[in-house]
């Protein structure tokens, strides 16, 4: 049966009897105590025999006394071996199962000795069932309970700010349109168009004393810009702050008092040469120039499918392009967001667009009147993040990063987030994206061909100059630039008119000779009297004897096409030799083979061009081709 064991410092264990004169440690205070020994069995005293008073001595006959005891029979007892057994496996059972259990509900009271014998040494736990993990009681103390609005509205945290995706980058050359603007003393004023005599003319005003109706006049502009396109997951930003601020829908996120406020775009530049080589490390994109050419810019409408996915908070406003349009968006999620946000708004026209508010900004269209509850909302997946730089120059390698940021929802509210420190900063900021910058390689704007002509264009060429007849250190290229003004007088340089445009000429060059020179070429302007491009007419030269016949003006203005390059040699082309056929006649064979021009750059570099592979170059049939289709549309228009 168990045997109860009892330390020095009062606590009591039960162990086996097996256990009985050894010693073990105290699971309480690890002092080692000795089990006591099991005690003899007793045999308990028939109940005749016990009694609560004394007995008086009895008087015996003295024989009785000297004389040995008679053989008196004892009576049976009524405890055998079999009794005692059983009595003990049912008392060793009881105890077993009692210990169990008060093992399962108490573990740490009840747990197993530790031995020794002869010295003290760790005694394993008798296999009984699995263990299962100790199961100890949560004591809380008691606190003053918190009010109901409190226990409502738990803690807050800054949301994260997430980056945009999927960008692309487009470099332009164009003309941009603008208002006529000039400054008279303090003051600006701008050009309408007014008629005078059966013609239209300009005529400069105070902005602020413009007549109703008026028409603004319009010029044109060269530019040069690259614009950064790329999708932000809008909805999804709006999610996180939604979880962050602890509100449950985000209908409670568009009210004011909880809708986001964004701050501007955040743009990085690095410029780079030709060679890759760092020539201006990681800085913030200057607004400014863009901000002046806004100023006086016409402003470039949206297209229909992506009015509502385009925001001021994201994407910058485009001038207006003179000809020609925008390239197009290959940005596939964005696509299919505005696609999406297009069906939905047509089965559900009541529903206002949640457009992303701008910090210190009130100017939101599109965006929902204010108020505390709003209506029904659409919010877009995706909206449309776009960056214009406007200070690009030919020959170097512009790399671009962007950012976005959001003025912290939980600034200067400590009590309403879990750590105070974040009620400290005044702006989020996501990472900078794509990872791997997006880099814009802006070529040069002056290229250089060897061409060769049929023999119709050779004659025309050969009767303006007739040295090309037996000139045999003459071959031709062509020239193609990037035009952004022209002068109309070439003896006035204040007669020049914008042009933003490619020109072409093709002309002769010779062994040692600079290649280009002046050619005159058809060149369309914009004329504002006219609201139109129209070609440029050159103002003729006047005589140097007024009684002489006048000069008949070029066909075009004159072009500056002098480059750098230095024509070293060439070989094939127009090659004629002579045939004898008999010994009487001779026939010159013409033979049109590919010219080979070996070139020295400017930066000390040999080039060869071939005459046959630059007349298939890609960009060059391009640019030749746009620019005669063009010169067609303007001869052709109706005035």
């Amino acid at each position: 049966m168990p045997i109860t064991a009892t330390c020095t410092c009062g606590k009591s264990v039960r162990v086996k009897d097996e256990l009985a004169g050894k010693r073990a440690r105290c699971p309480g205070c690890g002092q080692v105590l000795t089990i006591p020994a099991i005690p003899d069995p007793v045999m308990a005293p028939r109940p005749e025999a016990i009694t609560s008073q004394p007995t008086a001595p009895v008087s015996t006959p003295a024989s009785t006394i000297d004389s040995p005891p008679a053989d008196t029979a004892r009576p049976p007892s009524r405890w055998s071996w079999r009794g005692i057994t059983a009595v003990l496996a049912l008392v060793i059972g009881l105890g077993l199962g009692v210990t169990a259990g008060l093992k399962l509900l108490w573990p740490d009271q009840f747990g197993p000795l530790v031995l020794f014998s002869p010295r003290p040494v760790d005694f394993p736990p008798e296999p009984t069932q699995p263990q299962r993990p100790p199961v100890r009681p949560i004591v809380l103390d008691p606190v003053d309970p918190l009010p109901k609005e409190k226990l409502s509205k738990p803690k807050r945290h800054n949301p994260a700010v997430l980056a945009p995706v999927e960008l692309q980058a487009d470099l332009l050359r164009t003309a941009v349109k603008q208002h006529m603007h000039s400054l008279v003393g303090n003051q600006t004023k701008v050009a309408i168009l007014v008629d005078g005599g059966g013609q239209r003319k300009l005529e400069y005003m105070d902005l602020n004393k413009l007549p109703a109706g008026a028409k603004l006049a319009e010029t044109i502009k060269p530019q040069r810009m690259i614009v950064v396109s790329a999708a932000f997951p809008y909805r999804q930003q709006l999610d996180l702050c939604r979880a962050a601020m602890q509100l449950s829908s985000l209908a409670e996120l568009a009210s004011d008092l909880n809708r986001p406020r964004f701050l501007p775009l955040q743009v990085r530049r690095r410029t780079l040469d030709g060679s890759a080589k760092v020539l201006e490390d990681w800085s913030e994109l200057n607004p400014a120039p863009y901000r002046e050419l806004m100023v006086a810019a016409v402003s470039n409408p949206e297209a229909d499918d992506l009015k509502k996915v385009t925001f001021p908070a994201f994407a910058m406003d485009r001038p207006a392009l003179a000809r020609g349009a925008y390239p197009p968006l290959r940005l596939s999620t964005l696509n299919r967001a505005a696609q999406a946000l297009a069906d939905e708004s047509r089965v559900k026209p009541a529903c206002a667009v949640l457009a992303p508010a701008l910090a210190k900004d009130d100017r939101q269209p599109d965006a929902l009147p204010k108020s505390s509850a709003p209506g029904p909302i659409l919010v877009p997946e995706q909206c449309l993040v776009r960056v214009l730089d406007v200070t690009v120059q030919p020959g170097l390698i512009y790399q671009y990063q962007v950012r976005v940021r959001l003025a912290n929802p939980n600034f200067g509210k400590p009590d309403l987030v879990v750590d105070p420190a974040m009620a400290a900063v005044a702006e989020l900021a996501g990472a900078w994206a794509p990872e791997r910058p997006v880099s814009v390689p802006v070529s040069g704007e002056t290229f250089v061909y060897g061409v060769e002509l049929d023999n119709r264009e050779f004659m025309e060429r050969a009767k303006a100059d007739p040295r090309l007849l037996g000139d045999k250190d003459a071959t031709f290229v062509q020239v193609h630039r990037w035009l952004e003004t022209a002068a109309v007088d070439p003896a006035n340089a204040n007669t020049s008119v914008p042009v933003g445009d490619w020109v072409t000429a093709t002309m002769p060059v010779r062994r040692g000779e600079f290649i280009g020179r002046k050619e005159p070429v058809e060149v369309a302007t914009w004329y504002p009297t006219l609201e139109r491009f129209a070609l440029a007419v050159p103002i003729p030269p006047a005589p140097a004897n007024p009684l002489l016949k006048p000069v008949a003006p070029p066909r075009g203005l004159a072009i500056d096409f002098s480059t750098d390059d230095l024509l070293v040699d060439w070989h094939g082309g127009r090659i004629v030799h002579a045939l004898r056929l008999d010994e009487k006649s001779i026939v010159d064979v013409r033979e049109d083979a590919n010219a080979e021009l070996l070139i020295l750059s400017a930066d000390g570099k040999l080039r060869v061009r071939h005459s046959r592979a630059d007349m298939r170059e890609p960009s060059r049939v391009q640019r030749e081709s746009e620019r005669q289709s063009w010169l067609e549309v303007v001869r052709n228009q109706k005035p």
